[in-house]
């Protein structure tokens, strides 16, 4: 079952006022939204580059694009790592560490009417997210909390919500922790460019490799 309409209500309130418990949004002074699902925090929040948008999509037509070094993209790269400081920031991170963060890797991806993916996660990765270029409303990305999905309750509410789903916007960016569960669903449209990223933190890098 799908979550109803998002509604904006107080963050600092975890009951509403008919006694019912609601789901914590945040608007946030950059333009930035984070809203909270079970033990997950999606940021949403739409781009300065609404303009450079059939700019991007040309550039990605010609073979060997690196959007790392591409000066086309300065602007969305700068966009992408404020907005995960500030991500960062929100989860309790502190400043030291959230300006320490860094793009490890962005890459673009053209898909077609159908695709689809397993469910994943980005786990060696601080922050994931994903831009759309290039995309249709009844495009979604799906969120889990968890891999093992459990039967679906039979009334399912504010406690008891087992996925969120949000629609891949044109010009609409989506953050999360690289541990969270998520899936893109069947493509409903002829085409979507999307551009994926990764936002890491030596402090964390370095733990994995302790591990490995």
């Amino acid at each position: 079952m799908e979550h109803p309409d998002p509604v904006i209500i107080s963050t600092f309130f975890n009951v509403s006022k008919t006694g019912r418990f609601t789901t914590p949004e945040l608007n946030l002074h950059n333009g930035g939204k984070i809203r909270t699902w079970f033990p997950l925090s999606i940021y949403e929040c739409g781009t300065v580059d609404w303009k450079k948008i059939p700019d991007y999509q040309k550039e990605l037509i010609k073979p060997n694009t690196n959007i790392f070094t591409s000066s086309l993209f300065d602007s969305l790269r700068i966009n992408i790592l404020n907005h995960s400081k500030e991500f960062l920031k929100q989860l309790g991170y502190n400043n030291n560490f959230c300006e320490s963060s860094y793009i490890k890797n962005m890459t673009y991806k053209i898909t077609h009417k159908g695709y689809t993916e397993k469910c994943h996660t980005h786990s060696e990765s601080l922050l994931t997210g994903e831009y759309y270029l290039k995309s249709h409303p009844k495009d979604k990305l799906r969120f889990y909390p968890h891999e093992n999905m459990k039967p679906l309750a039979h009334s399912v509410n504010e406690l008891s919500y087992e996925y969120a789903t949000y629609e891949c916007r044109i010009g609409t960016m989506l953050l999360f922790k690289g541990t969270t569960v998520h899936q893109n669903l069947p493509q409903q449209e002829e085409e979507k460019i999307t551009i994926k990223f990764d936002v890491v933190s030596d402090s964390i890098l370095n733990k994995i490799n302790e591990w490995l």
